[in-house]
């Protein structure tokens, strides 16, 4: 194959992915075309890995150097990356060009890389997983509310793997950030967004603007097709070096 796919699956960190390594979901990905963000690469090797945050990438670089692809968007302070680190174009406003005008918007890794994956593919479908925007996955029925988990330091769970106890991340459990008004707000670029389909696999998700789907749904939408790895990261250079 000599052409990026035009299904990528974009992998975030909401609780809700708990819901879908629940039903194999590592397994029933492997070798689709994958993005995953941040802290996936220590559950989930990725077609690329994506992040916004320079001190992620100088706190991880020892373990982020042996990946074939990360992507990560350009700051002042990102510097003496590896071979393997593409820097990415940032901007304050979203434009489908975004390799010439910058992507949209280093607020959050999952916004800035989904204008990545518009652009990427131009035409397609994007599966947006673990997109929560800070819904803890106790919040699982509509129309009540049950009390919410917490971990060990009583932070609100918010990351799937957040109990692991592994990992530090200045994420876990800000509701107050995701609950800004003006972030939420921040999605709504992409309401009129014609050529790619968006859906979002988190019935939790307060993200509104993209359809919503459960991982059994997400699952049947899959096809057959195991895709070869190196190419399409290939391809994705030779883009975006245009």
């Amino acid at each position: 194959m000599n052409k990026i796919p035009d299904t990528l699956i974009l992998i975030g960190s909401g609780s809700s992915v708990k819901e879908g390594i629940s039903k194999g979901l590592w397994d029933k990905i492997q070798n689709k075309f994958t993005l995953g963000l941040n802290f996936s690469f220590n559950h989930f090797n990725s077609t690329a890995l994506g992040f916004v945050d320079h001190n992620f990438y100088e706190e991880n670089k020892e373990k982020l150097d042996k990946l074939p692809l990360v992507l990560g968007a350009e700051h002042r302070k990102l510097n003496n990356t590896s071979e393997n680190v593409i820097k990415l174009p940032r901007s304050s406003k979203y434009c489908r060009d975004g390799v010439r005008q910058g992507f949209y918007k280093t607020s959050l890794s999952g916004l800035y890389f989904l204008s990545f994956a518009i652009w990427l593919l131009d035409v397609g479908t994007i599966y947006m997983i673990g997109m929560d925007f800070g819904a803890p996955i106790a919040i699982d029925f509509p129309k009540r509310k049950v009390e919410v988990d917490t971990d060990v330091h009583g932070k609100v769970i918010t990351h799937y793997y957040q109990e692991e106890g592994k990992i530090k991340s200045r994420g876990f459990g800000k509701l107050n950030f995701y609950n800004s008004r003006r972030m939420k707000d921040f999605y709504k670029v992409y309401e009129n967004e014609k050529k790619v389909k968006i859906y979002n696999v988190s019935k939790i998700s307060k993200i509104d603007v993209f359809e919503k789907i459960t991982y059994d749904e997400f699952f049947s939408k899959l096809d057959n097709v195991n895709y070869n790895q190196d190419e399409i990261r290939e391809n994705i250079r030779n883009k975006l070096s245009i």
